[in-house]
């Protein structure tokens, strides 16, 4: 397996990894009934999704990718989230939604 090979599967197997806790969270999301803990997750499920967003960058999937940057808000997330370059590189006009591509293994 070459160099690149296991990287393509290093970062699918991560994604993987980080899918099932994003699930994990939102379930734990769904059933909290604090203000702070419902926001500590809305926060710690940004990270995921920004995290999932470059594995898919990294995987060559770019679609996927600016979906989940484009799900991130804007007023905490504006300067990681601006992807102008690679929106308009991909002249992306879709209506994909990051849910389209999670899997609920």
């Amino acid at each position: 397996m070459s160099k690149k090979e296991s990287l393509a599967v290093g970062n699918y197997q991560e994604l993987q990894k980080l899918n099932r806790r994003y699930l994990n969270v939102q379930s734990k999301l769904e059933k909290a009934r604090s203000g702070i803990t419902q926001r500590t997750l809305k926060e710690y499920l940004d990270d995921l999704k920004e995290e999932m967003g470059w594995r898919f960058l990294d995987l060559g999937e770019y679609e996927k990718g600016l979906a989940l940057y484009k799900s991130l808000p804007w007023e905490t997330r504006g300067k990681q989230s601006t992807m102008g370059w690679l929106e308009h590189s991909l002249n992306w006009n879709t209506t994909t939604k990051p849910e389209d591509y999670w899997r609920k293994d």
